[in-house]
């Protein structure tokens, strides 16, 4: 269990330690205060309490949701790259490929888990530095003989977009996957609701009261700070699973892409021969996904 989460109970107890502390001086004030000045502190701690920590959570919400936006756009980056492969031929095709999914499956397998500890994946860069060497060593001229398809001639132009989008997505991935939480922030929430609650007991003086008092303080204010708590750690409390979302979209499997053989084993319905050619090409086809016809007129025919 990763040690954000069990840093949850944690907190909670801070703050249970915080309302028993501002019990115990609001004992030894409770006859040396002013009433109309501890409702006044009161309603504005109250006011400033709710306030903090509900801008503060909105901030960490929409951080989360650009995580899961750039994750998206990750594995879009890496759909329009498996089409755009389609133009080599078979060979490098089946290679650039292999090279795509084992990133994929180190960022889903890998990378996934490291990203809750706030750390790169060794596996995911070696991964994604071996695609862009490929993507940068195996162009199509632009004048090759026989080829017609706008795919084809765009290839160059298109796999280094497309390479630039898969590592700008990563890149700002993981940059969201590390929020910053400074220490001061929790200190000034913390004195805050010590304040709150001293207020609190300073006004409700009566002894049976002040039991009740106490389990609504530890029931109810403590929640936005739970809350800033877990969504500040998005991938360690599931808020976001980066793995689901690749497994997801890509139903990915074990697969080692060598050879034809070697593929139909590992998984036979990843790719399906085109009834449209008549060579040994094969059209990728993820389970759930439509298939991507080799082009026609391209170097697979």
């Amino acid at each position: 269990m990763p040690a954000q989460v069990l840093g949850l109970p944690l907190v909670w107890l801070t703050f249970a330690c915080i309302i028993f502390a501002a019990q115990a001086l609001a004992q030894t004030l409770k006859k040396k205060h002013n009433p109309k000045l501890v409702h006044n502190t009161l309603t504005m701690m109250g006011s400033l309490y709710i306030f903090t920590t509900a801008l503060i959570l909105s901030y960490y919400v929409n951080q989360v949701n650009q995580l899961v936006a750039a994750t998206t756009s990750e594995i879009i980056a890496i759909n329009h790259l498996n089409v755009t492969l389609s133009a080599l031929p078979k060979e490098q095709r089946i290679e650039g490929r292999r090279l795509l999914f084992d990133y994929a499956q180190a960022v889903a397998k890998d990378e996934s888990q490291t990203s809750i500890e706030r750390e790169r994946s060794e596996k995911a860069e070696t991964a994604v530095k071996a695609f862009q060497y490929f993507a940068g060593t195996n162009g199509i001229p632009s004048k090759t003989q026989g080829i017609r398809s706008p795919a084809i001639t765009e290839y160059n132009k298109n796999i280094n977009e497309f390479t630039h989008d898969l590592i700008q997505q990563r890149e700002r991935r993981i940059s969201l996957s590390r929020h910053f939480r400074p220490k001061g922030l929790w200190l000034a929430i913390a004195a805050m609701f010590f304040t709150l609650c001293k207020c609190a007991f300073l006004i409700q003086s009566n002894g049976q009261g002040q039991w009740i008092l106490m389990a609504l303080l530890a029931a109810g204010p403590p929640v936005p700070s739970l809350l800033l708590y877990i969504y500040s750690n998005p991938l360690a409390f599931g808020l976001v699973d980066i793995a689901e979302m690749f497994n997801a979209f890509f139903a990915i499997q074990p697969i080692i892409f060598l050879d034809k053989q070697e593929t139909l084993k590992s998984s036979p319905n990843l790719f399906r021969r085109s009834s449209g050619c008549q060579c040994e090409s094969f059209a990728f086809q993820a389970p759930g996904m439509q298939s991507i016809a080799p082009i026609p007129g391209g170097s697979c025919c």
